[in-house]
């Protein structure tokens, strides 16, 4: 028996699902530079189909309109897309900010009447529960981070980076458990890569790269385990090195973990997609 006929409704709604996919990434590919809204929004549309998109545009628009709410959804695309480290820094600059609307809204209730009371209450039981949210996601993403701390030589200047994003060298360092990188930048602008491998939990101690860019490659000890140097410029090889390992405790309690945080989110470089991260 012959197959019956695509029904013409089903046809044209599966025309209609196509053309309204099509054109929710044209319309991220044509956001103005200054328009944060349409990032919003095809950031919102990105978030589970494509996270790492979702990312790039949410980021777009917070760096045009630093809106908490969108810093939060940023912190959920870089979960969604595996960039585990990254999103508990973010979700830690969510708990501060959260915190400061709690503060202004209680010091608003103090002397309100009427309905500017009850809106001042209101603020601040969502900036409340909000900043509990994060807190939850911070706990959540514990498990799949790692520390690193990085030595410096005496007077050495190394710009470094994680993910895009500045890092503080005189501070641990959180990493994607597991393998991830970090970017060290010299002064002439000589870039090397250190794929860094921890297990979940613990603290790894790396040597930075020598202000020098090595000359020729060199032998070097097998990989014993936690960390790998790389070297990715001008095609030299660097010895694959061993960072000392050592457990570091996990948060038993449901307490907010220390809000330290990275100098800088990523930057976005360009109006155009993918946009280039480098700080």
């Amino acid at each position: 028996m012959a197959n019956p006929p695509f029904p013409t409704s089903a046809r044209w709604l599966a025309i209609g699902i196509a053309v309204a996919v099509a054109g929710s990434e044209a319309r991220a590919e044509r956001c103005p530079p200054a328009s944060p809204s349409c990032h919003l929004e095809a950031g919102k549309q990105l978030l589970e189909r494509d996270p790492r998109r979702a990312a790039e545009e949410l980021l777009a628009s917070y760096q045009l309109d630093e809106r908490t709410d969108t810093l939060a959804l940023y912190a959920t695309a870089l979960e969604l897309d595996r960039r585990y480290a990254l999103a508990l820094e973010t979700w830690k600059r969510v708990i501060i900010f959260r915190d400061s609307e709690l503060e202004t809204a209680k010091e608003t209730a103090r002397t309100a009447t009427g309905r500017k009371l009850t809106a001042a209450r209101t603020a601040a039981a969502r900036a409340e529960k909000q900043s509990e949210q994060a807190a939850q996601a911070i706990l959540k993403l514990w498990p799949r981070v790692a520390r690193v701390r990085i030595r410096l030589a005496p007077g050495q200047q190394l710009a470094v980076s994680h993910d895009g994003a500045d890092v503080d060298p005189s501070r641990d360092v959180l990493v994607n458990a597991g393998r991830d990188e970090l970017v060290f930048t010299r002064k002439d602008g000589t870039v090397e890569r250190v794929a860094i491998e921890v297990p979940a939990g613990a603290l790894a101690k790396i040597d930075a790269p020598s202000d020098q860019l090595a000359t020729a490659p060199t032998a070097g000890a097998g990989r014993s385990g936690s960390a790998n140097v790389e070297a990715s410029t001008r095609g030299n090889s660097e010895p694959s090195r061993t960072a000392k390992v050592e457990p570091t405790p996990r948060p038993c309690a449901l307490a907010k973990p220390s809000l330290t945080i990275a100098p800088s989110l990523p930057r976005v470089e360009s109006a155009s997609w993918p946009p280039s991260f480098q700080s």
